[in-house]
């Protein structure tokens, strides 16, 4: 499974991740529903880096106008739910999310500095649960009820990010199993 998702989609699991999922016997449908989905899925959460270099070009580009603030919001709201993480890669067929994409490839397709990538696990009308794909917190799961304001230049508007109080290592919830198993060893 893991071997599959490295050649797949080059994704990279945190080596205790697939310890534990290869030599313990948990029924857990995480890693299933991840290889289910075809990490087709995925949402985004932006880094600061991005969001401040979006609003820069934007504005070098558009400058600003009563529609300014709305136009960015929609790119980042339309944009989390379109990217496509196999081709690392938005999916252009939305002006607002072509605008990002070139962005992105402006900032060397570098997905680490630009956003973190989640990967829906659960959810209901509580909120949805993602794990997280890549970056210092990848292996991490986390929700999607952060988001941050963003003002500057008369603009004001929110965009969703990675909440360390919201994240936790997705083996948290085995950890009285891992303790029990290592005393018994």
């Amino acid at each position: 499974m893991f071997s599959y998702m490295r050649m797949e989609f080059g994704l990279e699991i945190a080596p205790e991740i697939e310890y534990f999922y290869t030599y313990f016997d948990v029924n857990d449908d995480v890693l299933q529903t991840l290889l289910y989905s075809n990490f087709k899925d995925i949402t985004l959460f932006y880094n600061e880096e991005f969001v401040e270099y979006v609003v820069e070009r934007w504005i070098n580009l558009h400058g600003i106008d009563e529609n300014t603030n709305q136009n960015i919001e929609d790119a980042f709201s339309i944009g989390r739910f379109e990217f496509n993480f196999k081709n690392n890669a938005f999916n252009k067929h939305i002006q607002e999310v072509d605008f990002l994409q070139i962005c992105f490839e402006e900032l060397g397709s570098d997905a680490h500095l630009c956003f973190s990538i989640g990967s829906h696990i659960t959810g209901d009308c509580g909120g949805n649960i993602y794990l997280i794909l890549n970056g210092d917190s990848s292996g991490c799961i986390t929700t999607d009820f952060g988001y941050e304001n963003f003002s500057e230049n008369a603009l004001n508007f929110y965009y969703s990010n990675l909440e360390e109080e919201n994240t936790w290592h997705c083996l948290d919830q085995y950890k009285d199993y891992i303790e029990k198993i290592a005393k018994d060893a």
